[in-house]
């Protein structure tokens, strides 16, 4: 390659604009990052998927609506050795009536962003519990 060849590839690289968020490295599980969608429930096998954006130590436990395809969550609890994550365990549990063993993390357990797995239930269920239908 002569440095005119090089010079039209970085170009056309830096021409393909900005990524859509959650999707920098293509949402890899390799790379960490959850990949968003615009709906924060969906259906998996045996249960659904919600897509969560957590907010530690927060005045309290609570759904603080959806942004960006994500269900924002407030707790209380700091994200220190974990208590993050079993604190929202804890409250998506009693807040959707299951129980604990019902829910895990799916991905994102050392981010904000996670992606948690709940069985038993099913997507309209959920919405029923977010007032949307």
């Amino acid at each position: 390659m002569d440095d005119s060849t090089q010079r039209n590839t970085a170009s056309a690289d830096q021409d393909r604009g900005p990524v859509p968020r959650g999707q920098a490295d293509g949402g890899s599980a390799a790379s960490g990052r959850v990949a968003m969608s615009d709906e924060p429930v969906r259906a998996s096998a045996g249960g659904v998927l919600l897509t969560v954006r957590v907010t530690p130590r927060a005045s309290r436990n609570q759904v603080a609506g959806i942004d960006h395809g994500a269900l924002k969550i407030k707790l209380t609890a700091p994200p220190v050795a974990g208590a993050a994550n079993a604190a929202l365990i804890k409250f998506v549990a009693a807040w959707l009536g299951v129980r604990p063993s019902a829910v895990a993390i799916a991905h994102g357990d050392k981010s904000r962003h996670k992606l948690v797995s709940i069985r038993g239930l099913t997507v309209e269920e959920i919405y029923k519990k977010l007032g949307v239908y």
